[in-house]
């Protein structure tokens, strides 16, 4: 019986050893162990480290003030952020800890006290608070085990922080095989992948390069696995450098448009004769000229010049008919002019211009690293010229004709909206040949020189798909100079007296109302 009881004395003995080595196990097994952030005690730093020794004997891991400034400082906050419980879950993406205690140092009128406050560091909501009354000024090994009892009892209830799966960024391009950077190293070549922590916060700016294409700067964000599909600009065409608009050498490659304009001819003509002078001027009334125009730019240059576009011609044919007239000073004389009151002669007249011109362009904006036919152009502009004003036969005035060489250059560009833009134009006109015999036998026939200007502006819009209207104003103004071979004969018993210094001045006003199509 002795040995029976002594035996069973013996077994509870063993049980209760076995218990006492396993219980902790249990107790702060896998699910009750918790990352746990402690910084030191706010005012007096004594028994900080005492407490956080304390908690992890209980199983968790606890983090130092050493440790969390660290962490605030490598994600670029402040050290004591900790300061402002709201700012707790915020670091706490970085550090994906379960629970973070402060504990602050506070003296009373008769004791002093450790005041615990136990935050959830994924929500920052308090879960507890604690207060141990300190029977001494210092903190002594029973405070320290009793803050450690305190915070444990509570932590376990908090759920573990749950780290998300990994992600993976996936980058494709068109073409493929281009080399993907981040921070200026070289990660891969596409298609890759890249499989990282997800970070709600955190956004890239990679870099994708492939030979002979412009390098294409991707964002890439952080927060859940994503694909991004890169497509690189095509390449230039052969003969073109890179940056050129591909497949296309101008803007727009066909373009034919019709115009009506309201026209007004402003005419001096001055002789100074030494006995025999004739001063005449005239100013017709607005009469409306007829205008076709056509713009092709069928050739690419072979150029290395990063802006040159391309070259290209120009043409526009205009004509109209009115009536001009021109005050007699003979009552007698001859002409197929209709005589009105007044001595005026009112003598129908047409109107002739013409001009082709080679066009040399610049595109002088990019666009996604490709020279924009859109945005700012200008033109250098060289060919012929024609005007040619007819009166019906008459004394006095016959009307102007030159041909010569034009030189000008226009500039081009948008106005905010899309297919809004504005042109502006110059050029000038030497003349090299007029019709004298038949214009000015009465005038003097021995042009000495002659020259020209014009002054363009007009607003362009694409309303539909190509389809476009236009307004605009354009004055030219012409001075020709004689010498004075020939005659000035006013009247049919007048003198016949060769002109002297004579010169003529025409100016021309158009208001300018169009449509047309351009093709791109």
């Amino acid at each position: 019986m002795n040995q029976t009881v002594r035996f069973a004395r013996q077994l509870a003995y063993a049980l209760f050893f076995v218990f006492l080595c396993t219980a902790p196990l249990f107790a702060f097994g896998q699910d009750s162990t918790r990352l746990i952030d402690i910084p030191d005690i706010l005012n007096n730093s004594e028994g900080s480290q005492e407490i956080r020794d304390a908690v992890s004997e209980y199983g968790h891991t606890v983090f130092n003030n050493d440790d969390i400034e660290y962490v605030a400082r490598k994600h670029g906050m402040q050290p004591d952020y900790w300061m402002d419980p709201a700012l707790i879950p915020k670091m706490n993406k970085k550090a994906r800890h379960d629970a973070f205690v402060i504990i602050s140092h506070e003296s009373g009128k008769k004791n002093a006290s450790l005041v615990i406050t136990i935050y959830n560091a994924n929500t920052s909501e308090v879960v507890a608070e604690m207060e141990r009354v300190l029977k001494k000024k210092k903190v002594t090994k029973d405070d320290v085990k009793a803050v450690a009892r305190g915070i444990n009892s509570v932590v376990g209830d908090i759920p573990p922080f749950v780290y998300p799966p990994d992600i993976t960024i996936t980058i494709t391009s068109n073409p493929t095989g281009a080399t993907v950077m981040r921070d200026g190293s070289v990660m891969g070549t596409t298609p890759y992948n890249y499989v990282i922590d997800p970070d709600p916060t955190l956004i890239e700016q990679w870099t994708l390069t492939y030979p002979g294409r412009d390098p294409v700067m991707q964002s890439i964000a952080f927060d859940k696995s994503n694909t991004y599909d890169v497509k690189f600009l095509p390449a230039p065409n052969s003969g073109t450098s890179a940056g050129k608009v591909p497949g296309s050498t101008g803007r727009p490659v066909f373009l034919i448009g019709f115009n009506i304009s309201p026209t007004i001819h402003d005419y001096n003509f001055t002789d100074n004769a030494p006995r025999l002078r004739l001063n005449m001027s005239h100013k017709t009334k607005a009469y409306a000229v007829f205008s076709f125009d056509v713009a092709f730019f069928p050739f690419g240059l072979f150029t290395d010049i990063d802006y040159l576009q391309g070259l290209g011609l120009q043409t526009s044919v205009g004509f109209g008919f009115l009536d001009t007239n021109i005050a007699t000073q003979d009552a007698t004389a001859v002409s197929k002019c209709t005589r009105e009151s007044n001595n005026i002669l009112k003598c129908g007249t047409s109107y002739i211009r013409f001009n082709i011109d080679l066009i040399y362009r610049l595109l002088l904006q990019k666009k996604d690293g490709r020279l924009n036919p859109d945005g700012m152009a200008l033109d250098f502009m060289f060919g012929f010229n024609l005007i040619n004003y007819t009166l019906d036969e008459n004394p006095y005035y016959l009307g102007n004709d030159y041909k010569g060489v034009h030189l000008g250059t226009a500039f081009s560009t948008p106005l905010g909206l899309p297919k809004l833009r504005l042109k502006t134009d110059l050029g000038f006109y030497i003349n090299a040949g007029h019709d004298d015999l038949k214009k000015f036998a009465k005038l003097g026939t021995a042009r000495d020189y002659s020259w020209g200007l014009n002054i363009g502006l007009k607003f362009m819009y694409d309303i539909w798909k190509g389809i476009y209207v236009q307004a605009g104003y354009d004055f030219k103004y012409i001075d020709t100079k004689y010498k004075g071979v020939g005659t000035v004969k006013l009247s049919s018993n007048a003198k016949v007296e060769n002109p002297k210094d004579a010169s003529i001045k025409d100016m021309y006003h158009e208001i300018m109302l169009g449509f047309g199509y351009m093709f791109y």
